[in-house]
């Protein structure tokens, strides 16, 4: 009995050493896209530009539904596609200029600017996205 016992003692030990020694499996920080603020007070009807400030962990670009605002730059500084077809860079805080046309309709208007981050593994895969409303007064 005492040799089942020493046996079973030195095994477990065995194996809990094998699995404690294993490397920890190294995980990459999710992709994000974090905004300062989602929204602001309107701009005046005149034409003019918005600072928008953003936080990516990853590669992204910035789409708008407005085809009064122009957005500069339209994606992440410093992205590139390696050899292997993954986009690296954009990562870090970046300032977005909103540049809007003159309002002339007389009534207020928004238009919606969405930050996408593109999946790191991959050109088309799981996307995060933050949306910055842009209202521009008509009067």
């Amino acid at each position: 009995m005492r040799k089942v016992l020493l046996f079973l003692t030195v095994a477990s030990i065995i194996c809990a050493s094998a699995v404690s020694c294993q490397p920890v499996e190294k995980y990459d920080t999710p992709d994000s896209v974090a905004l300062y603020t989602q929204s602001g007070p309107a701009v005046d009807k005149t034409a003019g530009t918005k600072g928008v400030t953003i936080t990516a962990t990853a590669a992204w670009y910035v789409t708008t539904d407005a085809s009064w605002v122009v957005i500069s730059p339209a994606d992440g500084e410093d992205m590139t596609v390696g050899s292997d077809g993954k986009l690296t860079g954009g990562r870090g805080i970046h300032e977005v200029i909103l540049t809007y046309t003159e309002n002339t309709t007389g009534a207020a208007r928004t238009a919606n600017v969405v930050f996408t981050t593109v999946n790191k593994n991959q050109v088309f895969g799981k996307q995060y996205s933050e949306t910055y409303v842009l209202t521009q007064s008509g009067e």
